[in-house]
């Protein structure tokens, strides 16, 4: 079964930006 991936913008990214809902980006990842 194909897996579904979904991108997020930087923008999307730097939203959760608090420590109760931090994202990290990973450069090509």
């Amino acid at each position: 079964m194909p897996t579904l991936t979904k991108l997020y913008t930087m923008q999307e990214a730097a939203q959760h930006n608090t420590p109760q809902d931090c994202w990290i980006v990973i450069d090509g990842k």
